[in-house]
This record gives C-alpha cells, sequence and structure tokens, in this order.
C-alpha cells in the first residue's frame, strides 16, 4: 500500500490543531470557540446575542502566544438591525461589551456588529434571527465504564452519568432547521455544622456543546434525543443537582462553523478521516479584509429547559460529600464551603425549588 506523505502532513497538521484547541480557555462566561491555531498577536472576536440574560455579550482580545493566552482589546462597538438603526455596546470592561437592559433582537430581523478596535474597523457578516426552537425534554443515564488508566488501589469500573436533550425534528422538506446546545449546572453543597450550605454553579464554559440538524445526511427525524453533558457520577449529584439546557436556533453557516470545529477536536486518528474544510471565521476587516480574524458573532433565540435532578432519583450510589473516615481531617469545602467555591454561593439561584 502505498501512502500519501502529502495527506500524513495535512493530517498531522490537523491534530496538532486540535491538541492545540485543547489547551484554549476562557476569560468570561461566555463560552471560548474552539477554533484554528491563532498565531501569535491575532485577533479573536467572540460574540453571542440573543434575549436571555448571560448570552448577550462580545469579547474581543488579542492572542499573545501559541498557547492561547490573550490580552483583552479595548473596543467600541454597535449593533446595526437590517442595516440600520445603530446600536451602541456598553462596556462591561476593556474588551467586554453587551447591549443595553431591554434591547430586544427580533426573530426575522437581520443583524451585524461592527467593531472598532485599534484604528480598525471590524464587522460580522449579517444574520436573520432563526424561529425559536424547543427542547422537549431531558433524561439521564448512568452507565459504568471501565478505568483503563486507574492507578494501584482504584477501582476498575467508573461511572458517569450523560444527559439527553430530546426534540421534535422536523422533515429537511417540511423546513431545514439547525440547533445548537449549551448547558451549565447547578448543585447544593451541604457541608459540616450548621448553616454550611453552598449552592454551586458552574457555566457554560466548563462543559461543551453541541450540535444537530436536520440537513445532515442519515439525519434522523421526529424525536430525537442528543447528547448533551457526559461527566462522572461524583459527589455534586448527592443532594440536588440542576442541569440547564439552552438550545439556540442558529443559522446554516453558524451550525457549519461549530459543526467542523466539533470535528476538528474530534478527530482520532486514520489516513482516511474525514477533513474538515477550513474554518472561517464571519468576521472581517472592513478594510483589511486580507487580515486573519478568529472566532464567530451569531444572532439567536434561546430556548432554556430545567432538569431538577434529587440525588434519591438516581439509581446508583452516589460518592458523599463528606464522608469523612474516624479521625481523618475532613477536607475545607466540608468546613467552610464558602471559602472554597466564593461567599457568592451562599445565595440560592433565581430558579431554585426546595
Amino acid at each position: 500500500m502505498t501512502i500519501d506523505m502529502k495527506s500524513i502532513t495535512h493530517i498531522s497538521s490537523i491534530l496538532l490543531s486540535a491538541l492545540i484547541l485543547l489547551g484554549l480557555g476562557t476569560t468570561s462566561c461566555i463560552e471560548e470557540l474552539e477554533n484554528q491555531v491563532p498565531v501569535s498577536g491575532q485577533l479573536v472576536i467572540n460574540g453571542q446575542f440573543s434575549n436571555s440574560e448571560g448570552l448577550r455579550e462580545i469579547t474581543v482580545q488579542r492572542i499573545n502566544s501559541i498557547t492561547g493566552s490573550g490580552t483583552p482589546i479595548p473596543v467600541s462597538a454597535r449593533i446595526f438591525r437590517d442595516g440600520t438603526d445603530p446600536l451602541d455596546l456598553l462596556e462591561i470592561e476593556p474588551g467586554r461589551m453587551r447591549p443595553p437592559q431591554g434591547y430586544i433582537f427580533e426573530e426575522g430581523r437581520e443583524y451585524f456588529v461592527e467593531i472598532d478596535a485599534e484604528g480598525q474597523v471590524y464587522r460580522s457578516k449579517p444574520q436573520i434571527v432563526q424561529p425559536i426552537l424547543r427542547t422537549d425534554s431531558i433524561s439521564f443515564e448512568v452507565r459504568d465504564e471501565r478505568n483503563d488508566d486507574r492507578r494501584p488501589g482504584e477501582p476498575i469500573l467508573f461511572r458517569k452519568i450523560e444527559f439527553s436533550a430530546f426534540v421534535d425534528l422536523p422533515d429537511v422538506n417540511e423546513r431545514p432547521a439547525y440547533y445548537r446546545w449549551v448547558v451549565d449546572e447547578a448543585w447544593l453543597f451541604i457541608g459540616l455544622g450548621q448553616g454550611n450550605i453552598c449552592y454551586v454553579e458552574e457555566d457554560i464554559s466548563n462543559n461543551g456543546y453541541q450540535v444537530a440538524s436536520n440537513t445532515v445526511p442519515g439525519a434522523k427525524v421526529g424525536l430525537v434525543g442528543i447528547p448533551v453533558l457526559d461527566q462522572s457520577l461524583d459527589f455534586s449529584f448527592e443532594h440536588q443537582h440542576y442541569i440547564n439546557v439552552y438550545l439556540h436556533s442558529v443559522d446554516a453557516s453558524t451550525f457549519d462553523y461549530y459543526e467542523k470545529n466539533l470535528r476538528l477536536v474530534g478527530i482520532d486518528g486514520t489516513i482516511y478521516d474525514e477533513i474538515p474544510g477550513e474554518i472561517e471565521s464571519n468576521i472581517v476587516n472592513v478594510d483589511r479584509p486580507e487580515e486573519r480574524v478568529s472566532g464567530w458573532v451569531e444572532f439567536f433565540q434561546s430556548d432554556t429547559l430545567r432538569l431538577n435532578l434529587k440525588g434519591i432519583e438516581i439509581n446508583a450510589p452516589i460518592p458523599q460529600q463528606c464522608n469523612v473516615p474516624p479521625g481523618a481531617t475532613p477536607p475545607n469545602r466540608c468546613l467552610d464551603c464558602g471559602g472554597t467555591y466564593g461567599q457568592s454561593s451562599r445565595i440560592k439561584p433565581f430558579y431554585w425549588e426546595d
């Protein structure tokens, strides 16, 4: 068998890109998007604009190194609706901006954002806000997996819990539909001592995302379950745990961007794997279109569905939060959960139900 060395070189480059992507961090509650390897000094612009709190801001930074660390760039920015009605965004901090409170993104209207950064003007490609899509339900499944990398004394099996979102996927001949899910969590921690209770929240940057569309070859239609979160069954599930699933109704280009990123990160190995097409940003320098800009700006409608899961409802043993053997020193989180998770964890989330 003859192997094309150009193919091997191309795939090696893709795999290196994927490994570097996994090291990119986040700087705010808006999740950073996996992207092509940013070069030193490259501008990265990420924005999510919806009517949901926490999903309506834009971040701008200049990458300093191949590790993905960057410096926020002070900017000014404005949103245009149907090519007119410019609206100035408000600065949260250098490099982070958001629309004024109460500004509504309307279904069927076309939006783009224009950013002034370092004397240059950057503009996202116009997007039409798609009709809102709904998640019908959320389910979970507990399973055992082999711990092949275990250390001496560690168990052979470990438990994982997987959450799936169910949607009614229409036939593509009826209408094309493009979905993206992001997930955050909140869970109850009960430490030792009276009143030592915390509500620990993890935002969407702590979890991956998932996409689906009825335009993909072989896509199922009707009620379809999409895995949106897969993690270890740890002590955070002992008492009460919320899984908050946000469904973004996106357009074809946004779906293509996220889907390519997932495939790029998911490449695991053979020279026959499909190579994703070049992942392009939807942001351009107005005066210097040849400049390479990373990131994506999206405008969308969002649907929220929450699963309130109590530990007693999980038919499997769950590690205890503060199961301290006699004579052992309790972990700090058991003595002072507020000191471990931050004093804001003492505040119950607005959606919490006892």
